[in-house]
């Protein structure tokens, strides 16, 4: 994949990764979303829980949260947010288990 050039230079205290990723975290403040919730049922019994933000848009965007986090997440809302504002609905999906409800299945 090509490398697009940039002009980007990080402020002095965001110097490194750690920084980029600690920073926000800390600092950055985001209002709540009013998701609808819809459940998929699974085949193998199990579920994953869809957190909706609609807006009317005709377009939709699908956010994922990292490792260990949910659609609760500070950077998801964020997200979901930003792509509200632009006339997008948004759909953030929670892995099994991240909705705040337990799988079902053992594994």
């Amino acid at each position: 994949m090509a490398l697009i050039p940039s002009h980007y230079e990080a402020p002095w205290f965001l110097r490194n990764g750690h920084a980029h990723t600690v920073y926000p975290a800390l600092r950055r403040k985001v209002r709540e979303v009013d998701y609808v919730r819809e459940r998929l049922e699974l085949p193998d019994g199990d579920f994953l829980d869809l957190d909706w933000s609609r807006v009317g848009g005709s377009r939709t965007v699908v956010v994922s949260h990292g490792l260990e986090g949910s659609s609760q997440g500070g950077y998801v809302r964020g997200m979901v947010r930003a792509f509200n504002r632009r006339g997008w609905d948004a759909v953030a999906w929670n892995c099994r288990g991240g909705s705040g409800e337990p799988n079902r299945l053992v594994r």
